[in-house]
């Protein structure tokens, strides 16, 4: 991925920068109860020890992009909030959490 195509992905409106900001807060809530290493940076942006996380959905796509400064890893795509929520989830704390535990957390964030 270049440059370029992360500030086409920046280009949200403002209810896709809504969704974007909806989808980084809840997994900031995740992992400010369950910290392992590093805590986030700011609204959209995840340090969870992958380097930078940027948040965007463009279109109803949601997309997780790795930015470290140097580097620019697209490391997940996914339609649906909780579909997203989960994979990012399952991610960050692979090996670290029960196989359970995303969805045990999308469950006690929204109430499902």
């Amino acid at each position: 991925m270049t440059y370029e195509q992360l500030e086409k992905l920046r280009n949200m409106t403002p209810e896709e920068a809504d969704k974007a900001a909806d989808l980084a807060a809840a997994a900031e809530a995740v992992i400010a109860e369950h910290p392992f290493k590093g805590r986030p940076r700011s609204l959209r942006f995840l340090g969870a020890g992958f380097g930078c996380m940027e948040v965007f959905c463009n279109d109803g796509v949601f997309t997780v992009v790795r930015n470290n400064g140097e580097d620019l890893d697209p490391i997940l795509e996914l339609p649906d909030f909780r579909h997203a929520f989960i994979a990012l989830i399952k991610l960050i704390y692979e090996g670290r959490q029960p196989e359970s535990f995303a969805e045990e957390q999308y469950d006690e964030i929204f109430g499902e």
